[in-house]
């Protein structure tokens, strides 16, 4: 009688573990073979999928920066080609030999100039902040009547509801009521930003009548020094002390037509002070520029 062989032809001689798990080597064979092991492993990975899913900041409108650096700096009553020429040209010259800046766009208008400086694109954004700002610094041209500039990185951000204020009531009301619902809305924690658009600035009026500047001998640029000088704070420098350091300064901004009435513009021989309220109409208004606000369609 012939024996048939145990293993049929063309078939391996090597044949399965136990239970038919497979006796090779391998991450799969593993696993087979050590079933606590692979259920131990998954565990972990969902206890530290969920544990940094939890820690993941989540934004609707998230903020982001740009690679844009912005500078912007007033100069009251000054014309568009003043701005230009005194702040926005030696800001340009400044800027533009610095190796992180790919491109400039500069505006210049009345009382006011903005300038976007575009980077390098790879380049840090806080250190050409910071190479743009000392390059503005060095700027010693800047008329002295300029305000301090602004100089700050480009951050994108979207809006999450918008809310619409309409009454039968002048402008000056409206505008102190949207400034109440602001600061009430600021007040919570979750919010941290409200911007009011749609409403024209507060501006202060100051007219003298040409009779008068004639009386006293004065031009509306000789007021306009007056009030600038006694509108504002000025340092005072600083005490030294047992306890430390003091700063003095000089408050001196203002802020309302009636705080206006009391400037000294003339003093007479005698002492006698003639103010800025006698030869002058005070007014609190508005800045004259148009402004389109539309409310329910």
């Amino acid at each position: 009688m012939t024996r048939l062989p145990d293993t049929p032809p063309g078939l391996p001689d090597s044949q399965p573990g136990a239970a038919g798990v497979p006796s090779g080597g391998g991450l799969i064979a593993f696993m087979v073979r050590n079933p606590v092991a692979a259920n131990l492993l998954m565990f972990l990975f969902i206890i530290g999928g969920v544990f940094v899913a939890s820690r993941i900041k989540q934004e609707v409108y998230p903020a982001y920066e740009l690679d844009v650096v912005n500078f912007s700096m007033s100069l009251p009553g000054a014309t568009p080609e003043e701005v230009e020429e005194g702040i926005l040209l030696p800001a340009e010259e400044a800027v533009r030999g610095l190796e992180c800046v790919r491109r400039l766009e500069a505006t210049a208008e009345e009382g006011s100039a903005r300038m976007s400086v575009e980077l390098v694109e790879g380049v840090d954004p806080n250190r050409a902040l910071q190479d743009v700002k000392n390059a503005i610094d060095r700027i010693s041209s800047f008329p002295e009547e300029a305000e301090r500039p602004r100089v700050e990185l480009a951050i994108r951000q979207r809006s999450t509801v918008t809310i619409a204020i309409a009454a039968e009531m002048d402008e000056r009301t409206l505008f102190e009521f949207a400034e109440r619902v602001r600061n009430d809305l600021l007040a919570y924690e979750q919010i941290t930003q409200i911007v009011v658009r749609g409403m024209r600035n507060p501006e202060i009026t100051i007219e003298v009548p040409q009779a008068q500047l004639r009386a006293l001998n004065l031009t509306l640029g000789d007021i306009a020094a007056t009030v600038r000088a006694a509108a504002r704070d000025v340092p005072g420098g600083e005490v030294r002390t047992e306890g430390g350091e003091v700063l003095l300064r000089s408050a001196g901004r203002r802020f309302f037509a009636s705080e206006y009435h009391d400037i000294p513009v003339v003093s007479g021989p005698g002492g006698a002070k003639l103010k800025l309220g006698d030869v002058a109409t005070i007014t609190d208004g508005f800045e004259d520029v148009d402004r389109v606000s539309s409310f329910n369609g």
